[in-house]
């Protein structure tokens, strides 16, 4: 073990490297595939909290919100996307759960409750990839929540005889809390225009919130798909 002036050199230098990547001089480097929250745990070996050095803080999620937006834009919410735009997405997706600055979403209902814009889904039924022949054009997917009253309405306008008639569909759907993230969804009644339909007891799902802040809310089906929406 180095002793004497060796050791205190040593010890200048790790301090040194260390305020080096406190204050953003340095920046650690991210392997391909590296999540983020491997990232923000290595200052806090140091005994740094991830805010003071600079990871997981809000430039950070702000610059990856953009970029996750941006792309679920370009590729038209999922329905016209490459393999690697979609490999991207999730990557980013997957950077965004890792500081997710609300981690019980069902504790903070200002935030969850409110009307949400879907960017982008993997699920093949709201794209239509599932349907081979008859596939409507479906303008943009609303989802309200109400946190407070654990309910939930998606709403969209359907667009048929090759776009010139709307049609309003909807489906309503009761929320309950599973632990401080997920909820089990039983649908109530679905709305095609006028005509509305009880939902069979067999129509329910799951819903996890894996990321939540003012306008962000990132969520994960029990079908394993991926949603993000915005304020």
């Amino acid at each position: 073990a180095p002793t004497g002036r060796p050791r205190a050199m040593l010890r200048a230098l790790c301090f040194a490297a260390v305020a080096a990547v406190g204050s953003g001089l340095v920046a650690p480097r991210i392997l391909p595939g590296q999540r983020a929250g491997a990232l923000a745990a290595a200052p806090q070996f140091f005994g740094i909290p991830a805010s003071f050095a600079g990871i997981g803080g809000g430039e950070s999620r702000k610059s990856l919100k953009a970029e996750l937006l941006e792309l679920c834009d370009a590729v038209k919410a999922g329905s016209a996307e490459t393999p690697a735009q979609r490999e991207r997405i999730v990557a980013l997706i997957e950077q965004l759960e890792a500081v997710n600055p609300t981690p019980k979403a069902l504790s903070r209902p200002e935030l969850l409750s409110k009307e949400w814009k879907l960017r982008w889904t993997t699920s093949d039924g709201i794209l239509g990839r599932d349907r081979a022949l008859f596939k409507p054009v479906v303008d943009t997917i609303y989802q309200l929540i109400d946190a407070s009253e654990l309910s939930a309405r998606n709403r969209e306008v359907t667009k048929l005889v090759a776009g010139k008639v709307d049609v309003p569909r909807s489906v309503t759907a009761k929320l309950t809390p599973l632990n401080d993230n997920k909820v089990r969804v039983d649908f109530q009644e679905f709305c095609v225009g006028p005509l509305k339909i009880k939902a069979p007891p067999s129509a329910t799902g799951a819903l996890e919130f894996t990321y939540l802040d003012d306008d962000l809310r990132i969520s994960r089906g029990d079908k394993k798909n991926l949603f993000v929406l915005t304020a």
